[in-house]
């Protein structure tokens, strides 16, 4: 007996009694009928068949069936293995179900992991070929970068159901675009830890938004993140009141919030970098959790039109002007990218 095949502590003293039980009741159990499903609901897809599938050869359908029906508890080691490293056990499933495809129908067992939200689409050149194409796959990351500025929309949604990698996705996104040599894109499994450590050197902090003309980013470019909620608010991410105790009397200042901060700083490397300017990127985590209208305010209008600019109901400090002066006006600059995460059903938590 091994934890896969366990059942609960009664395995112990009671394991002869109950080890017929393991086959419906263990995690292996779960596994194998995780698998089943996935490897069933494929088979159903070709039988519709859907338009990507039509080319399927029918008569492989028991072959397939064959990955659950000897399905083994080194099948289920092996997924959990590939769990540590995608940390989410349905898409473990599907990795191994896209290896066992590998070596069904290539004869080959090597695989490389690019995209965390994978379907299998079949190409009708041959019956003998099966090409996986995930949300990333299907258009290049490269590609979402130039059409974002070869049609002059600056914004991109991640979108798809809870569980499926979306705040991943887009933060690998931002990393190939600020280092597309990174180790971390380059490994075999590309892991979030990975992903975010190689963020780090990248993630805009309150030392760079304070003083912009000593911060690395000027050159390199960076990148934020933010998460909505429902009682998220124009003044926690655009401008606001800050209250601060000075000699035991508060002050009131207008700020900059996090929209607000890497606007202007993406504006002050724009400045010192105007043939090449870096790119910044802000991920918007959970964005329908918050009213948009309410939250966003009159820089829906800058979204749009960028480089345009926009006055808002507080003055601030300009960093971007020399010398430093005072202003209303919000400017969204062409360098400056906005990621949302978006799901398709969110439950409101507030």
């Amino acid at each position: 007996m091994q934890p896969l095949t366990a059942i609960s502590p009664i395995d112990g003293r009671y394991r002869d009694k109950v080890e017929n039980l393991s086959n419906y009741f263990s995690e292996s159990a779960l596994i194998r009928y995780r698998v089943t499903v996935e490897v069933e609901y494929f088979i159903a897809l070709c039988e519709i068949p859907l338009p990507q599938l039509a080319g399927f050869n029918h008569q492989t359908f028991e072959q397939l069936r064959e990955i659950y029906l000897n399905f083994t508890v080194e099948d289920a080691q092996r997924i959990k293995d590939i769990e540590k490293v995608t940390n989410h056990d349905v898409k473990a499933v599907e990795y191994f179900i896209k290896e066992k495809f590998d070596a069904l129908v290539l004869g080959v067992s090597a695989f490389s992991i690019d995209a965390y939200e994978d379907i299998f689409n079949v190409t009708n050149d041959t019956e003998k070929i099966i090409e996986i194409k995930g949300v990333v796959k299907m258009t290049d990351l490269k590609d979402y970068q130039q059409i974002m500025e070869n049609i002059g929309v600056r914004q991109m949604v991640f979108q798809g159901p809870p569980g499926t990698s979306k705040t991943f996705e887009s933060k690998k996104f931002v990393l190939k675009q600020l280092n597309p040599e990174s180790d971390a894109l380059a490994a075999r499994f590309v892991s979030q830890e990975a992903i975010s450590a190689a963020l780090d050197e990248y993630k805009l902090n309150e030392s760079d938004y304070a003083d912009p003309s000593s911060s690395s980013k000027l050159l390199t470019g960076g990148w934020d993140l933010v998460q909505f909620h429902p009682s998220y608010g124009y003044e926690d991410f655009i401008r606001g009141i800050e209250v601060k105790a000075d000699g035991g009397l508060p002050s009131y200042n207008s700020v900059n919030r996090i929209l607000g901060k890497i606007a202007e700083f993406a504006k002050i490397a724009e400045k010192a970098n105007p043939d090449e300017p870096p790119k910044f990127y802000l991920v918007i985590d959970e964005i329908n959790r918050a009213n948009i209208a309410t939250v966003f305010g009159e820089l829906i209008y800058g979204l749009e039109y960028r480089d345009s600019k926009v006055s808002t109901p507080y003055e601030v400090e300009d960093k971007v002007s020399t010398p430093v002066s005072r202003t209303k006006d919000i400017v969204l600059g062409k360098n400056l990218f906005i990621l949302h995460v978006k799901g398709d059903s969110m439950i409101n938590m507030g």
